[in-house]
């Protein structure tokens, strides 16, 4: 009884220091193992530490006086006298705690065999875990719990809104008695059946899920997915052996003592997986650079593949790749330190913690706890985050993956590409190629490094997301846990403060000998828990020693990478050192440009001075532009007066369209005058064959006489015929001859194309026969030298493949050790090693096929190039054969150009004989058409030319009208035809010339008049601008001098202000001595020296007043003049501004107006000048059609007047 009241109060005393909320009671989890705290309503500082296993110490039990147990027993009745639940039965809670101790002991039998070696399959275990939890809760909870198989996440619904009303309860206030009361009412709230209820449903569904995942092990799984299957089965029977262990473990650690234990635990697991994500982060970090790097060797890869430019582009993206890797060396280094400088702090705050515990208070271990607590949560919250990123980075491993085997695939394309370029380019570019194919070669075999390298750290990375979901899973299942082992004490401590309440003396003495049982039975699985801690501490050095080997393997991976980088760094120094030279190149380029700047900056500052020379020209362009202001205004009359003028010309321009269009009709009814005279020469026309009808009978006439003529002209026919007959025969001749000498031509021509394509092909044969055997030639010295350069090259691959397979070979070896000394423990990694060794064994086969097919390409490249000189050899032959061809068809040409040189000069014979026919025979035919060709021309010419010329006469008349507005002729007078009176026409027409010609001299004369007038005009206007711009200067000035003059005046009112002040100063210093003078005046008015000092003051005072006021009126006036002559000023400035605005505006727009009139009488002049020259143009062509009809005039009335004389 006496223990039993002590147990309550401590209790209490704890659940009043306890303010931290329920979370430092929450698991942590790491490595695969659940460590669990402290429930809070249970406590066991009455209860002796447990003897050591094997001791034999016998189990006292602490003994205390009756009035401790009665006065516990008034403190609980006190503070839990508002619960009004049914109490239950003692026989009854008797008999549930019979039953725990009974569960409690199989289940740390069940622990001790499986920890010595003997497995048990995972529906033991599942009902054992059942049965503790089952007996652990209420009746009617245990009764649903034991029907269910796998209670792993059973707790992980259970509803944990209590939990956190517990948490705000806790938090609020630091008195006991409010403690006690808030956690009592908490309780009372509680429903139980409910929990009960939503713990066997969630049960059921996560045993469902264990279920459907048990029976997923088909025949379709593969054999690494099955091995996975019975892995996590494995961890999951290890996690709920390890669940059922500490939920025994944490009935046992109730003591201050396992408090700070567990704080410590606690700490130390979060700086080891705070260590373990800071690792996990850096190798994500160092695969992602290297993804990165892969990546970059690509991209070189192409470029140097591709042409050998972009050199600076790759030196830069090399020397930034280095400075990346070389800083994310630094980083690693840093993080690393980092870290032992976080584990040594982390290990001297616990350190303090220790030895704080025993001396804080219990306010200051409730601010510790939960700052702990708090570190927890975000602990948690940061291993979510890395669960996320975790994911997202076996996503972006799989699509490197995926990307780094197609660059592998375009590798061994391009490398193919660049062998086929090797056999096709030129002997100058093999150096350069084969050393592109080297490098390239080794950029292949970095790559398959960095692929291996990648797929080791992709198997760790999948191993440690493995265990980190494991070990997401247990915290997330020791944390429901928790919260339903703090429920359930809680409830157990409120049923037992209950029962103690109502029970007897007799109850309770029977209630301490059952705690005093269970306290045996606790000490008795504390021994067996002992063992399983040492096992515990053992597996975790084991993750230790594993831990320490990954840092190991991934330093050995940084000094892999840190020796590639070193020969990458060797490999482009030349690079390097060629990008330097560029750069001094540049800088020598710079200092150029340097210079050039410093001749820009020696050009900017003349055109400063420039500026500033046109500065003093504004300056006095400013004087002159008062000048100008003075013209304006007689520029604005003469302006005026020339829009009057040019208002008459536009009058005048209207004049001249009109008479244009007068014209355009006077061109139309000369249009008709025309067709009408072209009627009148077809009458003509007709007429005259009527009169070559009467010729023709007075032909027929003189026929007759004719006769005796044509006798004679029979002899003289006879001769013709004569004539005729040796013009046929010398006809025939000359055909002869031309056709001979077109045969002749022909075979020339055709032997000549015989022998130019003959000595063409054989040029052309011999040309190709040198181009093709040089080629032959270059080809196999090229593929002589090509051979050896492979022959080099797969020497040196042959020793490379060597290298490869020892180092292979060794690395096979030490993997293989590995294997067998880690393969007992590590499942997951024993497979990913046989993968990986499988893999090696494969690269070592590829390698010794590689290097036998390298063999058989050495044979068929030494067979190739013996056949290539057996080629050499046959074209060596061939070429003295065609040499012997070639000194063949030489000679033969010799005689072709003999030939042809001879049949050249009989075709000149002949062609000179064919000449002298043709001169002969056209000398006949001219003699013959003589006579008909004469006559037929002579009337055509006649004809055509009269009616041209009448044509042209009558158009430039017509024109020459439209020009000069008409003639002064009589109104019955008719327009002169040419055809009708020549004479007449003639005149009229020259009439009309000369007045256009003195029209054109009147407009050249008026156009200078207006050019000169209007230039007077805008030097008056300019001198006038020039005199107003002097003017406004002028007003500057003034106003510059006001200004200067309101500034003096207003230094004068300051300064009278200030006179001011000291005479109203002095005035009432000489009042207040007044004042006392009359007041010593009042008192002694007998002194006369007082009097007369008054007096003086007084008439000093109203002298001063006098001053004063003269100051103030002189003051007012100067404001009031400075006022009216800025007034004035402003007055006059706005008035001259404005009318200099205006005056501007009318220059421009007047200016505008003369650049219009003159561009428009300009351009009328040019076209009126363009119609006078066409106009004299045809007029020239008219008169000498005009010559040309006369002569063939006067010809034919020669003619007429002969053939006249004839008939």
């Amino acid at each position: 009884m006496a223990s039993t009241a002590a147990l309550m109060a401590g209790m209490q005393s704890f659940d009043s220091s306890d303010a931290g909320g329920p979370s430092r009671y929450e698991g942590v989890n790491h490595g695969g193992i659940t460590f669990g705290s402290v429930a809070p309503s249970f406590h066991s500082e009455d209860y002796d530490e447990p003897p050591p296993i094997g001791s034999g110490a016998p189990i006292t039990v602490p003994q205390h006086n009756d009035n401790a147990i009665l006065q516990a027993q008034h403190q609980d009745e006190s503070s839990l006298m508002d619960e009004q639940e049914i109490q239950p039965d003692p026989v009854e809670s008797e008999r549930l705690a019979s039953r725990k101790v009974k569960t409690m002991t199989k289940t740390t039998a069940t622990i001790l065999s499986s920890n010595s070696g003997q497995p048990r399959p995972a529906s033991s275990t599942s009902k054992a875990s059942t049965a503790v939890a089952s007996s652990s809760r209420n009746p009617s909870a245990s009764t649903a719990a034991t029907t269910e198989p796998s209670p792993k996440h059973a707790s992980r619904y259970v509803s944990t809104g209590a939990l956190h009303a517990l948490d705000d309860s806790r938090g609020d206030g630091n008195d006991e008695s409010k403690a006690v009361g808030d956690r009592t009412g908490l309780l009372n709230e509680m429903d139980l059946d409910d929990d009960s209820a939503r713990w066997t449903g969630t049960k059921g569904k996560k045993a469902g899920k264990a279920k459907a995942t048990g029976g997923g092990l088909g025949q379709n799984m593969t054999l690494r997915e099955q091995e996975k299957v019975i892995d996590e089965f494995k961890k999951e029977n290890f996690d709920l052996k390890l669940k059922i262990h500490f939920y025994e473990q944490r009935l046992e650690r109730l003591a201050p003592d396992h408090i700070d234990q567990a704080l410590r635990e606690n700490v130390q697991l979060k700086v080891e997986f705070q260590t373990l994500r800071t690792e996990l982060k850096r190798y994500k970090k160092l695969l992602i650079e290297g993804n990165r790097a892969i990546e970059t060797l690509k991209i070189e890869r192409d470029s140097a593949t591709k042409s050998g430019s972009g050199a600076s582009e790759r030196e830069r993206r090399l020397e930034k790749e280095l400075a990346r890797w070389r800083d994310a060396s630094e980083r690693e280094r840093r993080n690393t330190e980092a870290l032992e400088v976080r584990l040594e702090k982390q290990t001297r705050e616990m350190r303090d913690l220790r030895n704080r515990s025993a001396e804080l208070g219990s306010e200051d271990a409730r601010t510790e706890i939960g700052r702990l607590r708090n570190e927890l949560d975000a602990e948690r919250e940061a291993r979510e985050e890395d669960l996320g990123e975790q994911d997202d980075l076996r996503y972006r491993i799989r699509e490197l993956e995926r990307q780094l085997d197609e660059m592998v695939e375009q590798n061994i394309r391009l490398r193919d590409d660049a062998d086929r370029e090797d056999q096709s380019s030129a002997r100058g570019d093999d150096s350069s190629i084969v050393g592109r194919g080297g490098r390239s070669q080794d950029l292949f075999q970095e790559l398959a490094t960095l692929r291996a390298e990648s797929a080791a750290q992709r198997t760790m990375l999948a191993a440690r997301g493995d265990e980190l979901t494991t070990l997401q899973d247990q915290l997330e299942d020791t944390k429901h846990d928790i919260h339903d082992l703090e429920l359930e004490l809680q409830q157990q401590e409120r049923m037992r403060a209950r029962s103690e309440r109502s029970m007897s003396i007799a109850d309770r003495g029977k209630t301490i000998e059952q705690l005093e049982q269970e306290n045996d039975e606790h000490r008795d699985r504390a021994a067996g828990h002992a063992l399983e801690v040492e096992q515990l501490q053992i597996e975790l050095a084991e993750k230790e020693r594993e831990i320490e080997a990954l840092l190991e393997e991934h330093d050995n991976r940084s000094q892999d990478q840190d020796l590639q980088i070193k020969q990458i760094d060797e490999e482009w120094r030349e690079a390097v050192e060629e990008a330097e030279a560029r750069k001094i190149e540049a800088l020598d380029m710079l200092e150029e440009r340097e210079d050039d700047v410093q001749d820009l900056s020696e050009k900017c500052k003349q055109l400063v001075q420039e500026i500033e020379e046109l500065e003093i020209e504004r300056e006095e362009n400013a004087h002159e532009r008062q000048a100008l202001t003075s013209d304006l205004e007689k520029l604005a009359g003469q302006i005026r007066e020339l829009e009057a003028e040019l208002d008459e010309k536009d009058i005048k321009v209207d004049e001249l369209a009109g008479a244009l269009k007068t014209a355009e009709r006077d061109v139309q009814e000369k249009q008709t005058t025309y067709d009408q005279m072209i009627t009148a020469m077809q009458e003509q026309l007709g007429t005259h064959k009527a009169r070559a009808s009467e010729l023709t009978i007075q032909h027929g006439a003189k026929e007759l006489e004719n006769k005796v003529l044509r006798e004679k002209s029979e002899g003289l026919a006879v001769q013709l015929a004569a004539l005729e007959a040796q013009f046929r025969a010398a006809n025939e001749s000359i055909r002869k001859l031309e056709d001979e000498a077109v045969e002749i031509m022909r075979a020339l021509r055709k032997e000549e194309e015989e022998h130019e394509a003959d000595q063409k092909d054989s040029a052309r044969r011999r040309r190709e026969l040198e181009v093709s055997w040089q080629s032959r030639f270059d080809e196999q010295r090229r593929e002589l030298g090509q051979a050896r350069d492979d022959v080099q090259h797969y020497k040196t691959v042959l020793d490379a493949r060597e290298v490869d397979i020892q180092k292979l070979q060794e690395a096979l070896n030490g993997l293989e050790s590995s294997t067998r000394r880690l393969g007992e423990s590590h499942v997951n990694d024993r497979f990913a090693l046989d993968i990986e060794c499988d893999r090696l064994k494969r690269d070592l086969a590829r390698c010794e096929q590689e290097l036998q097919l390298a063999k058989e390409d050495l044979e068929d490249k030494t067979a190739s190039s013996r056949a290539k000189d057996m080629t050499l050899a046959t074209l060596q032959s061939e070429n003295k054969d065609l040499s012997k061809d070639l000194a063949d068809q030489r000679q033969a040409r010799l005689g072709l150009t003999d030939k042809h040189n001879a049949a050249s000069r009989t075709l000149r014979d002949t062609q000179l004989e064919l000449s002298a026919a043709r001169d002969r025979l056209r000398v006949v035919e001219d003699q013959l058409s003589t006579d008909h060709r004469q006559l037929s021309r002579t009337e055509n010419q006649y004809r055509d030319q009269l009616t041209e010329r009448n044509t042209l006469l009558l158009t430039v008349h017509q024109y020459m009208d439209k020009i000069v507005g008409g003639s002064q002729r009589k109104s019955g007078q008719a327009d002169p035809k040419p055809f009708t009176n020549f004479v007449i026409f003639h005149d009229s027409l020259i009439s009309r010339l000369k007045s256009v010609n003195q029209l054109q001299a009147s407009f050249d004369r008026r156009a200078r008049e207006i050019e000169t007038k209007f230039s007077d005009h805008f030097a008056a206007l300019k001198r006038q601008h020039e005199s107003r711009l002097k003017q406004l200067d002028r007003f500057e000035a003034a106003i510059k001098t006001a200004t200067e003059t309101q500034r003096q005046w207003r230094h004068r009112v300051h300064s009278k202000q200030a006179e001011v002040d000291a005479a109203r100063a002095e005035v009432q210093n000489l009042q207040t001595q007044l004042s006392t003078l009359r007041s010593s005046a009042s008192s002694s008015p007998s002194s006369p020296g007082m009097t007369s000092e008054l007096s003086t003051l007084t008439k000093r005072a109203a002298t001063a007043e006098r001053r004063l006021a003269a100051t103030q009126a002189q003051l007012r006036n100067a404001e009031d003049k400075l006022g009216d002559a800025r007034e004035k000023v402003a007055v006059a400035e706005g008035k001259w501004e404005a009318r200099l605005r205006e005056m501007e505006a009318r220059l421009r727009a007047a200016e505008e107006k003369v650049k219009r009139e003159r561009q428009g009488a300009k351009e009328r002049v040019a076209e009126l000048t363009r119609t006078i020259k066409d106009l004299q143009t045809q007029v020239a062509r008219a008169g000498q059609r005009a010559q040309l009809l006369e002569g063939v005039l006067d010809e034919t009335e020669k003619n007429k007047r002969r053939v006249a004389a004839e008939l």
